[in-house]
């Protein structure tokens, strides 16, 4: 999966980082909209990360995104969020 994907299916994905990331509120997601540099802006924002900390974190996550089955194409999950 490449991060184009991910901006893609944001719709579907956000749910992933708000499981990794439970401080981003609905609006924090809304504005990140799959851009990267925003995740990063927003954990800096939200966690008091510095930059390169951000960037290793969001390396982190997309890692372990490239292992997710397939299931984007399956409709967003909710968890009461």
């Amino acid at each position: 999966m490449d991060w184009n994907r991910i901006e893609q299916n944001w719709d579907q994905v956000k749910y992933k980082v708000r499981d990794q990331w439970g401080k981003f509120t609905f609006d924090d997601l809304w504005e990140i909209s799959g851009n990267r540099e925003q995740l990063e802006k927003k954990l800096q924002q939200r966690y008091g990360y510095g930059n390169d900390y951000a960037k290793k974190e969001v390396d982190t996550w997309y890692t372990k995104a490239q292992s997710w089955p397939d299931t984007l194409n399956e409709p967003p999950r909710w968890m009461g969020y």
